[in-house]
């Protein structure tokens, strides 16, 4: 008989230590890489945060600078600026006096501006009758509109508010407004004003060449380029007191929008206040506006 057989390590014995050997190196190989990968994201994202910090206080300092202009007694206009080692600045101030307001009266200024945006004459007069469902006091249905029993039924329970607009904000709780008819709708309305007309000396080309096509008059003026003329009944005075100062930021990583609404005293004793003050997204007017100067001046 032979004694036990003790098997000397081989080449078996050695393929599987190589075997583990080469799962170790790609174990932490992947390790390694996913690490790698973790430590890129962090980095891209803390970079991130810098710049969108950067641009926040760039946009807080447009803010800053259309206060400034305004309190010395300047008015409406766009300003695109640069600050070394920071970045450009887009600034728009327009007078609320130059839009239409969300809690006038006036029906046929309200009817032309929705036509002017596209809308049929009969939407138009329906969504009139929205807005005017959404602020007025009582609960009779206009035609064409929507009081409590009818927000109820679509399951909107947030409405109607039954007072004033205070923000152009609280579009999106109108119900049965488009989302693309209110997108639209935002940048030629106010809600500071109860005022029954605009004042077209202080209005933006734009926003009057929507009344005229909506209100089917100043075809001529439109035709060449003009400022058209509105009637009467859509005119006012602007008391030159409430501005909205929407400033845009652009660093090398982002951009960032800062849009707040600043009363200048008009009278004795009054004092420069900041009526809102919130973050905005970016859109394709303020890339425009940002581009219109390919080489802008020191702010």
């Amino acid at each position: 008989m032979t004694g036990p057989h003790l098997r000397s390590p081989g080449t078996n014995d050695q393929g599987f230590i190589l075997v583990f050997v080469v799962g170790l190196c790609l174990l932490l190989a992947i390790l390694g890489a996913t690490f790698g990968r973790s430590v890129q994201s962090a980095a891209r994202h803390a970079s991130l945060a810098v710049e969108r910090s950067k641009a926040a206080a760039l946009a807080d300092g447009g803010i800053a600078i259309a206060r400034t202009r305004l309190a010395a007694g300047g008015g409406e206009g766009d300003t695109v600026c640069s600050i070394a080692g920071a970045g450009v600045l887009a600034i728009r101030i327009e007078d609320e006096h130059g839009k239409v307001s969300l809690n006038s009266d006036n029906d046929v200024l309200l009817r032309a501006l929705f036509i002017g945006l596209g809308v049929t004459a009969e939407d138009a007069d329906r969504y009139v009758a929205l807005l005017r469902d959404y602020r007025d006091p009582d609960s009779d249905q206009r035609r064409g509109g929507a009081e409590r029993e009818a927000y109820v039924a679509a399951g909107r329970r947030d409405g109607p508010k039954n007072a004033n607009f205070d923000s152009v904000f609280e579009l999106d709780r109108v119900m049965g407004l488009p989302a693309d008819l209110r997108a639209a709708l935002k940048p030629f309305v106010t809600a500071v004003s109860t005022r029954s007309g605009i004042d077209p000396d202080h209005a933006r080309l734009q926003l009057l060449n929507i009344l005229a096509m909506g209100g089917d008059f100043g075809h001529a003026d439109l035709a060449f380029g003009g400022r058209p003329k509105l009637p009467n009944a859509f005119t006012t005075i602007s008391m030159r007191s409430v501005f909205f100062v929407r400033a845009v930021a652009a660093t090398e990583g982002a951009r960032f929008v800062r849009a707040s609404m600043i009363s200048r005293p008009v009278g004795q004793g009054e004092t420069m206040r900041t009526l809102t003050w919130l973050q905005d997204e970016v859109t394709g007017a303020d890339e425009a506006l940002l581009i219109q100067s390919p080489s802008p001046p020191p702010c």
